[in-house]
């Protein structure tokens, strides 16, 4: 008898747990938080979305722009280091290739 009234007890107490926690009005943040479409900062500045967006789009095209200005600069190293190695492959092997 005690084994079937233990699992019911304990349903039953799982619906009230859960009803408890339904039933309470969730709130975010904090009571006097306004909700607006601006970022407020610690020295009570402003700035809207839009210069948000205008901002970090700027950044991200000098970030564009410098990764490909060193891209660049990477291929001209790179040719020059493959140049020299040629050059000075050539002069240790004499011009030309040694037999084995």
């Amino acid at each position: 008898m005690r084994n079937k009234i233990l699992p019911c007890l304990f349903v039953v107490f799982a619906l009230f747990v859960v009803s408890l926690m339904g039933g309470r009005e969730v709130q975010a943040g904090s009571k006097d938080m306004v909700s607006s479409k601006r970022l407020k900062f610690e020295d009570d500045s402003v700035e809207s979305m839009r210069d948000v967006f205008a901002r970090k789009e700027a950044e991200e095209e000098e970030y564009r722009k410098k990764m490909l200005s060193n891209g660049d600069k990477t291929i001209e190293l790179l040719t020059q280091v493959r140049d020299l190695l040629r050059t000075l492959n050539e002069k240790d092997h004499g011009g030309g290739i040694r037999g084995r």
